[in-house]
């Protein structure tokens, strides 16, 4: 039976795709009109209404775990405001950007209310990311441009790749929307069994290889080496696997300059390299921020505080590179709680979803061992980059909702 979406909520979803393509391809510093008129927020506000009139169709979402647990941390973070060390920081710039990232959640398991829609918003977000990573590469190409550089011995500076120009992320950011795209694009592209898709995904694969090793990013290579472990592990042909990995690296290490050679070689922790100092600088930094958020080690100095703090109680006046520091900094242990719990959830429903997929359709499937690799990709890059009020965590939990949500609702419809 082929279900009837009202008007309304076709609009509201229609509009949350203008929203998303906005929102990641930064729409508002590319066309000085949008950014006058506030374009995202404007979007945001009708979204908003769409929201609070369409939420009936969706109390399931909103009984889901995962949502109470995020409603947990929203309390949380108000009822501790008068307690935190810098309540008008979080009130003046912390609490909005939040709730921004935040909104991605809501309206996904709103809006998304059926598999043709969990499709189309999954083709609209990959290929907004896709762009992110392909413009700069691009850029870099033809105009020689790179975005940021990093310290490296005798007091010299080499380039590195980060977003493009209207673009927010730095080389780690670049290279964390890299690993994202890339997940998507291996398993609903790469594993189709038509030469004509895995000869566009083989180009694409390239040319993310290729802007990963712009970015000198170590910890992107860690997160796609954790992609990697999860393709190799669910694959049938393993053994043509390891060639590509082992071809493909000796090629890639070969095209190398000498300072992008010893960047890697720093993950393994060589003293030879002339990074090693570098990456022993990040460690260090990890022990720095322990010492800030143990100045206020129970509800924390506030939402998105992490730069002030380690201004006045270290010393770096820089976000917490790390997730889970920067959570404990600005929420404190009891913070870092619910927010653990937040994942466990989101955890626990992809493994769910998993257990049930071989009654499911191959898109299901695709999907589930996508949002279960790219869950570890996340809990393993934010070890060294911050995220908690970002979009991306929120994003990757609405749709595991929602999925979890249509699954349910098919199992119903067949046992009727």
């Amino acid at each position: 039976m082929k279900v009837i979406q009202a008007p309304g909520s076709k609009f509201f979803f229609n509009l949350y795709l203008l929203f998303i393509v906005s929102y990641l391809l930064h729409f508002p510093a590319r066309v000085s009109v949008l950014g006058a008129i506030r374009f995202d927020l404007l979007i945001a506000g009708v979204l908003f209404i769409g929201l609070l009139k369409e939420t009936h169709e969706a109390k399931e979402n909103f009984a889901h775990p995962i949502t109470k647990s995020l409603y947990a941390i929203l309390i949380y973070i108000v009822l501790t405001l008068p307690f935190v060390e810098w309540p008008g920081s979080v009130l003046k710039g912390n609490l909005i950007p939040f709730i921004k990232s935040l909104m991605f959640f809501f309206f996904t398991i709103v809006f998304v209310n059926s598999p043709a829609k969990l499709r189309k918003i999954l083709i609209v977000y990959v290929a907004c990311q896709t762009v992110r990573v392909l413009e700069p590469l691009y850029m870099n190409i033809t105009q020689g441009y790179w975005g940021s550089a990093t310290h490296v011995a005798g007091g010299e500076f080499a380039s590195r790749l980060s977003g493009s120009p209207y673009d927010v992320v730095n080389p780690n950011g670049l290279a964390f929307v890299i690993c994202i795209a890339w997940a998507y694009w291996h398993y609903f592209v790469g594993n189709s069994k038509k030469f004509g898709k895995k000869l566009v995904y083989w180009g694409i694969a390239s040319a993310f290889a290729y802007a990963m090793i712009l970015t000198m990013s170590r910890s992107g290579l860690v997160a796609l080496a954790v992609l990697g472990a999860f393709i190799f592990l669910a694959s049938n042909r393993k053994f043509f696997i390891i060639i590509i990995l082992v071809g493909g690296s000796i090629f890639a290490f070969s095209q190398m300059t000498d300072i992008q050679k010893e960047r890697v070689l720093s993950i393994t922790g060589s003293q030879e390299s002339s990074q090693s100092k570098s990456a022993q600088g990040r460690i260090d930094f990890m022990f720095r921020m322990a010492d800030v958020w143990l100045n206020r080690p129970i509800v924390g100095h506030g939402l998105g505080t992490s730069k002030e703090a380690g201004a006045n109680y270290g010393e770096d006046a820089k976000i917490a590179h790390s997730i889970y520091f920067e959570v404990l900094i600005e929420l404190g242990v009891v913070g870092f709680y619910f927010f653990v719990r937040f994942l466990l959830h989101v955890k626990k429903a992809i493994i769910s979803i998993k257990q049930q997929m071989m009654e499911q359709d191959e898109f299901d499937r695709q999907l589930a061992q996508v949002l279960h690799a790219l869950l570890w990709v996340y809990l393993i890059f934010s070890i060294a980059y911050f995220g908690f009020s970002r979009s991306w965590w929120y994003f990757i939990a609405g749709i595991v909702v929602v999925q979890a949500g249509l699954i349910k609702k098919a199992k119903k419809g067949k046992q009727r």
